[in-house]
């Protein structure tokens, strides 16, 4: 399939309109074996080429019908290539969703010096209980959001696998598992922000308590600056978090309108030839 001859032989054969331009690439290789790509064009409204369908020739210059081998081919041919600075970039979200893992790993323990287990035994000396329901339901608020983290990192960390087949090679089968696993992580902050989001009225009502307490006046004010600060933290977290889900929308978009593209091809290619 070198022959300039045997391309036009083969467009003379394939239905196009006189306004469509057509253009040759390739070859692409798909599991070690060469495929040709013949894409036709249109001008949109805005003069710019607007992309009609995709042929696919293979070696012995056949064109490509069957789905199954369509799909795999030109939904492979049309996603956006994985490069080392997108795998920098991936292996520092993971070292920040590890930070975020050990800050509130630490803050099962204390919150800015304020142990919660001494807070919890001064409460029950006391017997406020609704103090103690409401530290004991921070605290689980604290394990589970722990363990959502882990459950991200655990999908990132098979991500990274994938991102680094793909750094050496475009394979199918990979792009697929990839495509999954953003979708999993994506879901995954999603939860992880909502965990994180339940805990301000929690921490609004044990601050309220203990100022009704009437705990010594310096001892009051260090614990509310402490819950500030931690505050503070979990809104440049959840900042944080944002912007990877907001990423992870942006990645599902693109995959989303590439499997959109290869049917829309498909079904044209089908009608052409």
């Amino acid at each position: 399939m070198e022959n300039t001859q045997q391309f036009i032989d083969i467009i003379s054969k394939i239905y196009h309109s006189k306004d469509e331009i057509w253009d040759v690439n390739g070859p692409f290789f798909i599991d070690n074996e060469p495929y040709w790509f013949i894409k036709f064009m249109r001008k949109n409204i805005f003069k710019s080429l607007h992309q009609i369908t995709l042929i696919v020739l293979n070696k012995n210059g056949e064109i490509i019908k069957e789905w199954e081998t369509y799909e795999k081919i030109v939904f492979t041919y049309l996603m956006p290539k994985i490069s080392e600075k997108f795998a920098v970039y991936y292996s520092g979200e993971m070292q920040e969703l590890l930070k975020m893992q050990e800050f509130f790993r630490t803050s099962l323990e204390s919150i800015h010096g304020f142990r919660i287990a001494q807070l919890i035994e001064g409460a029950r000396r006391h017997g406020v209980d609704e103090l103690i329901n409401l530290l004991e339901s921070f605290v689980s608020q604290l394990i589970r959001i722990e363990s959502k983290i882990s459950g991200v990192l655990k999908h990132m960390e098979n991500t990274r696998k994938l991102i680094n087949v793909l750094l050496l090679k475009e394979e199918y089968r990979a792009m697929k598992d990839f495509t999954q696993n953003i979708l999993f992580e994506k879901e995954g902050f999603d939860g992880l922000r909502k965990s994180i989001s339940e805990q301000a009225p929690t921490i609004f009502y044990i601050a309220n308590i203990l100022r009704e307490l009437g705990m010594r006046k310096d001892e009051s004010r260090r614990f509310i600056d402490s819950i500030n600060m931690y505050v503070s933290s979990v809104r440049r977290i959840r900042k944080k978090i944002d912007q990877m889900i907001k990423i992870r929308q942006f990645m599902l978009n693109i995959i989303n309108e590439r499997e959109k593209a290869v049917s829309r091809f498909y079904n044209e290619m089908l009608k052409r030839t």
